[in-house]
């Protein structure tokens, strides 16, 4: 289903992104540049906007966040399902400079929602910056371990290819 949905979107028998192959190239190119862009800047956007909402505002904004990196899990599905490699294998600067820009946005909107639900004082958001902060460090812990893991298992791979 997933794969006929895709290529519905994709349109490969129509005209939507273009007359032939070099047209339809460019334009998921340029959709590819669009989606790079909003994964930076609707976090961002949704995170600034927290802090001005009330609580009735701040489940909308909830909501939408929700629906934003929701959309991403069919895109992940696909290409692992198409036998592109989904696992981080080495950090590279691009990869350093497009998580700093991406990744601090959640626990920013995590932050104001505490305080678009909660009572703002200095208690409440210290102890969901600790928090935050703590499972930030787990999962960068756990992240490393993985990727270790998976280069200690690729250069297992290629050292028996070479025997």
């Amino acid at each position: 289903m997933l794969d006929r949905l895709t290529d519905w979107v994709l349109d490969h028998d129509g005209d939507i992104y273009g007359q032939d192959e070099r047209e339809r190239y460019r334009w998921y190119e340029g959709i590819a540049l669009a989606a790079s862009a909003q994964w930076i800047l609707v976090p961002w956007t949704l995170a600034a906007l927290i802090w001005f909402a009330d609580r009735d505002a701040a489940i909308l904004l909830a909501i939408v966040a929700g629906a934003f990196y929701l959309t991403m899990i069919p895109a992940t599905v696909h290409v692992s399902r198409k036998r592109v490699e989904t696992r981080l294998v080495r950090w590279t600067r691009k990869r350093i400079v497009l998580s700093v820009l991406t990744l601090p946005a959640a626990p920013v909107f995590v932050l104001g929602c505490v305080y678009a639900f909660g009572n703002p004082d200095a208690v409440d958001l210290s102890a969901t910056l600790i928090g935050g902060v703590i499972g930030a460090g787990a999962g960068v812990a756990i992240l490393t371990a993985r990727t270790r893991a998976r280069r200690r298992q690729l250069a297992a791979e290629a050292g028996a290819e070479q025997d």
